[in-house]
């Protein structure tokens, strides 16, 4: 007992075996850590992900009112303040102005609303209004029949070739298409995307509802911010927090401002192309394949679908694929020289580093990681210039510090 009580007492003896087993346990944790890396990542996964989903509607709320927010403040200054006058007593001054911003934000909110009704009902008339002359049943029988006949072309064509292990590869890569195609486009597959869909239109339309109240009392939420702001951050790092937002906002406004250009200019491409192609509803095809062109890549795929859809119900497989082969050239011109230079122009990039952040962004985040690709690249290039500056002046105050102190030396 002794004993016991002289190692106990032995606090060098303590600390190391201490250090031991803290190590001991480090290293078991590090172990498992590594061991169940996959498990681990998973649920660290999901968890961000069951976050990030219960509060969508509030990030999509937050960005369609930084989007709508300068509309509203157009209405408000060019319209709303011409029709109420200032008032001499402050307090009535106050009502009146938000009197002026709740109007201006109902003008913009149903404008919005009513645009994207107008684009529901003209397509679901152009796709009904085809229906009416032409049963479901009969389009699903004539695109299966389609299907049928490529696949009977294809086996007999692999049939003839002279070379065996071609054949072989092309038959394999016929069975993998063909079994893609049936585990995508199938009732539980197609009743899975209506509710991943249908789901999605409900977060759209909070969101819509949560940036009404968000752009309506826009000075309540950015008062509240800024008064936290300054309680909690000393003043310089304040002043640099502002002016770092104010940056960011200058970047984000810009790129909107572009790809929206953008939009408007493939809108009209796409018009006069269909057109030429002699596609019923190319106008208004046009100005959906511009709507969809915001989402660099996919967006154009988007905007291809219902233009083969209208070919193909009106002419048949070709005259469905023409359109298609139509706004790819389009989408070329656009990816190469139009979108680097109206977005790459107003972001302040390169169109090789705006090309370059689009396919890093698709890599890593998809279409969200294609759709902030190029204001992230923008707003590290700011930063990156700013630190390249910084360590400049940096060395140059070294510089001249070093030939003061060599001066010196030389006059004595």
């Amino acid at each position: 007992m002794q004993t016991i009580k002289d190692l106990f007492n032995d606090k060098k003896l303590m600390k190391y075996s201490a250090f031991v087993a803290f190590t001991m346990v480090l290293v078991y944790v590090i172990y498992f850590i590594i061991k169940n890396l996959d498990v681990i990542l998973g649920a660290c996964a999901n968890g961000i992900g069951s976050v990030l989903g219960a509060f969508t509607a509030l990030f999509i709320g937050i960005v369609l009112a930084y989007i709508l927010d300068p509309a509203v403040e157009f209405f408000n200054r060019k319209l709303i303040k011409k029709i109420f006058k200032d008032k001499a007593d402050p307090e009535k001054n106050v009502k009146r102005q938000k009197k002026q911003r709740l109007i201006s934000t109902a003008i913009t909110y149903l404008a919005i609303i009513a645009a994207i009704i107008i684009v529901i009902y003209i397509f679901t008339s152009l796709l009904i209004g085809h229906l009416a002359h032409t049963s479901f049943n009969d389009m699903v029988d004539s695109i299966t029949n389609y299907v049928v006949n490529i696949e009977h072309t294809f086996k007999s064509w692999t049939a003839h070739s002279p070379s065996n292990a071609l054949t072989e590869k092309l038959t394999s890569l016929s069975d993998s298409i063909l079994k893609w195609l049936s585990n995508n486009f199938n009732a539980q597959s197609a009743l899975d995307k209506l509710a991943s869909f249908g789901g999605a239109i409900v977060n759209f339309f909070l969101g819509l509802l949560v940036s009404f109240w968000l752009v309506l009392d826009k000075d309540y939420f950015i008062g509240g911010l800024k008064r936290l702001s300054t309680a909690i951050l000393p003043d310089k790092e304040e002043d640099r927090l502002e002016r770092n937002l104010h940056e960011i906002d200058d970047i984000l406004s810009h790129f909107i401002r572009g790809i929206c250009l953008d939009a408007v200019i493939i809108a009209v491409l796409s018009s006069i192309v269909l057109t030429i192609c002699g596609l019923k509803y190319a106008v208004i095809i046009g100005i959906f394949a511009g709507l969809c062109n915001v989402i660099p890549y996919f967006g154009p795929v988007m905007g291809m679908i219902p233009a083969f859809f209208v070919g193909f119900l009106n002419g048949g497989l070709v005259s469905g694929i023409i359109p298609v082969i139509a706004l790819f050239a389009v989408q070329q011109v656009d990816s190469n020289f139009i979108y680097p230079k109206v977005v790459g122009g107003s972001t302040g990039l390169h169109p090789v580093l705006v090309l370059l952040a689009v396919v890093v962004g698709g890599v890593y985040g998809g279409i969200v990681g294609m759709l902030i690709a190029v204001p992230i690249a923008s707003i590290l290039k700011l930063y990156a210039f700013k630190f390249v500056k910084h360590m400049e002046a940096r060395k140059n105050a070294r510089l001249a510090e070093g030939k003061e102190t060599q001066a010196e030396d030389n006059d004595e």
